[in-house]
């Protein structure tokens, strides 16, 4: 009876929290568009060369073409496949494009499907759905990120899908900082990867490649990666998750891991007030004999009052809701807890420092 009162609870919360609304109108964040003049995709032609004997699905993802514009926060993405059997055609029907409503918006181009040597154009509101889809609920986070789905309709074995979109915005905890993955590698083959970034004017980029060799043309401010043929890459069975399988190109304008701490210090100032009734529960510590009590006693205070919930959406990807705040409410995600915790050694004259950690690669 306590888990479904728990998720009725969790289900209101998210249902009553400002753009998180289930319910979203279309016209909110997407809308249908020409691509871009300054996209300049790859034609989308059908692939040369099958690898059929690398493919287990039943689909040829062949081509990948991104472009991100620094200046304006816009990444353009150009995606092609090849429907080989039914199989591919039961799983791979559908186009789903992720996007924050908070600080993004969806430009959709084209949706074109190739058959018997003729494209046919299939990008009509009709076929476009938006659903809320927290994958990460079970986890007790929820980020309010919302799911463009595009349900195609007549699909056959043989058929050619092309289709185009730009997203625009970026996260304004970033502060306009600039940091792209580039998979260089996959599991599954494909034919052409190309990517493009376009830096700001006078902008430094660090350029850091793993596993690869691959070097960008520069031409002034355009910076693009091409690859064709990428070699298929079969990773072992329990491969311990730190081991970085696949090649991929880290592009980042922070030069230094000092250069990110300068970034992240700020999201964690320990400068904000505290209520009444914390302030009260920190005298009554601060009569403990030791430090190493004080600190245990609002580490538990943090640990058994405070549940772990996240509401991870927008800013809050990255930076912790006020110490106050999280008090009230009584729930918060990890950075939240831990700046709480950090706030109470703070007033108690105790020294801490929260750390940011991948769990997965223990860095």
């Amino acid at each position: 009876m306590f888990y479904i009162r728990f998720w009725l609870k969790l289900l209101f919360l998210i249902l009553t929290t400002g753009h998180w609304l289930g319910a979203v109108h279309s016209s909110e964040f997407y809308r249908i568009t020409p691509e871009p003049a300054w996209a300049a995709p790859l034609l989308c032609t059908k692939p040369e060369n099958i690898p059929s004997d690398q493919l287990s699905n039943g689909v040829f993802y062949f081509m990948t073409d991104e472009f991100l514009r620094v200046t304006s926060q816009e990444l353009f993405g150009q995606y092609a496949r090849h429907y080989l059997n039914e199989t591919g055609v039961q799983n791979a029907s559908e186009i789903r494009i992720t996007v924050d409503p908070a600080y993004q918006t969806l430009e959709l181009h084209k949706v074109r499907v190739l058959r018997d040597g003729q494209w046919q154009d299939r990008l009509t509101h009709e076929i476009i759905s938006v659903l809320q889809r927290e994958r990460d609920m079970e986890s007790f986070i929820v980020d309010g990120s919302q799911t463009i789905v595009i349900r195609l309709t007549d699909i056959r074995v043989g058929d050619i899908l092309c289709y185009s979109f730009t997203r625009r915005g970026q996260n304004p905890v970033m502060q306009g900082r600039t940091y792209r993955s580039l998979l260089t590698g996959a599991s599954y083959p494909q034919q052409i990867i190309r990517q493009r970034i376009e830096r700001a004017e006078d902008q430094s980029l660090t350029i850091t490649p793993h596993a690869t060799d691959l070097e960008p043309v520069i031409q002034d401010r355009l910076l693009t990666w091409e690859l064709k043929d990428p070699p298929v890459i079969v990773a072992e069975d329990d491969i311990p998750p730190w081991v970085q399988v696949y090649p991929f190109i880290e592009v980042s304008d922070w030069g230094s891991w000092s250069d990110v701490v300068d970034w992240a210090l700020p999201l964690y100032e320990r400068r904000h007030p505290l209520p009444a009734e914390l302030e009260s529960q920190l005298a009554q510590w601060a009569t403990l004999p030791t430090a190493a009590e004080k600190a245990g006693a609002a580490l538990r205070f943090v640990q058994d009052q405070v549940r772990y919930l996240g509401m991870e959406g927008g800013i809050h990807s990255h930076q912790p809701r006020l110490p106050a705040e999280v008090f009230a409410k009584r729930f918060g995600d990890c950075k939240e807890k831990v700046n709480l915790l950090a706030h109470l050694l703070h007033k108690m004259e105790i020294e801490s420092h929260p750390v940011l950690v991948n769990t997965d690669w223990w860095q």
